[in-house]
């Protein structure tokens, strides 16, 4: 049997149901819970009960997907003027890049949470800022900065080079 964690689960907050986990490998299955862990967990157990009950009666399981991991990390991206223009303003609102903001949006959108992407050689700096404007800036040695707005929704992931410096919140 294959580890259930292989599986690609999405999971996303659906108005009025919670949150919503599918799995892409298994599209009858879709799991409704309070909380994005809660769904993500509850899709596990759904897999390695189905597996069970598919090798029970002998048959075969859909094996999990895996992608071949071609992409470079760059994209040309082709947009409406006025939407070129939302997006920039936002950006400037948020004192962020442009990339930075496209990239946080692409992230809001498949993950359900905000991502602040530091490219740093060393240590990073992370301050709070508590109050009407919450938000976390984070920078890096060279001064690099990313500030990322705070609010109930949020979960902020930072990527660093150095593992030992990666942290979730």
């Amino acid at each position: 049997m294959n580890d259930p964690r292989k599986y690609n689960v999405c999971v996303r907050f659906t108005e009025g149901d919670g949150f919503c986990a599918t799995v892409k490998e298994l599209p009858d299955v879709a799991v409704y819970e309070e909380t994005s862990d809660e769904a993500y967990q509850a899709a596990l157990a759904v897999i390695g009960d189905l597996q069970d009950i598919f090798a029970e009666k002998g048959k075969s399981f859909p094996a999990p997907w895996d992608a071949p991991v071609e992409a470079s990390g760059r994209i040309t991206l082709r947009m409406g003027k006025s939407l070129h223009q939302r997006c920039i303003t936002a950006a400037e609102d948020d004192n962020i890049s442009l990339n930075s903001w496209l990239v946080e949006a692409a992230a809001l959108r498949l993950d359900g949470h905000r991502v602040a992407v530091i490219h740093a050689p060393s240590a990073i700096s992370i301050n709070y800022s508590a109050g009407t404007n919450n938000s976390l800036s984070l920078t890096d040695a060279s001064g690099q900065s990313s500030k990322v707005p705070l609010d109930t929704a949020s979960r902020v992931s930072i990527r660093h080079k150095n593992p030992l410096l990666t942290s979730t919140n």
